[in-house]
């Protein structure tokens, strides 16, 4: 009895983490932060959730071919409506919409997130 129940609480937990990732068009939200494309060609957003502490990078997928990521540079502000944020690492989320606040520079981005990404293979760390 004890093995079902075990089973069942591991099932229930996959399923809800599934079902946090999945491509909810109702569910949308606003994040700004700057745009760095990583040494893969994937489109990262790097957010400082509260402006203060730590930053978190978060990538980015177009919804739809009416997004697209080529007129940013590396360090740009951006504002982008998404499709909720999987909690992931890095986070990753669906973009419906991207508008450029600023043109910026790597430069703006948290120092430590850099270091981190370079860490874990994401850029070449000679930017």
């Amino acid at each position: 009895m004890k093995f079902s129940a075990a089973i069942f609480l591991t099932l229930a937990t996959f399923m809800s983490l599934f079902c946090a990732c999945g491509e909810k068009d109702d569910i949308k939200g606003i994040i700004e932060g700057q745009y760095l494309k990583a040494d893969n060609g994937q489109s990262l957003i790097c957010v400082n959730a509260d402006g203060e502490n730590q930053a978190y990078p978060c990538v980015m997928t177009a919804a739809d071919d009416s997004v697209s990521f080529d007129s940013l540079d590396n360090g740009d502000l951006i504002r982008v409506t998404h499709s909720g944020i999987c909690e992931s690492y890095p986070a990753k989320t669906r973009v419906y919409s991207i508008e450029l606040i600023s043109r910026g520079e790597v430069s703006d981005i948290d120092a430590e997130l850099l270091a981190g990404l370079t860490e874990l293979g994401w850029l070449d760390g000679e930017d």
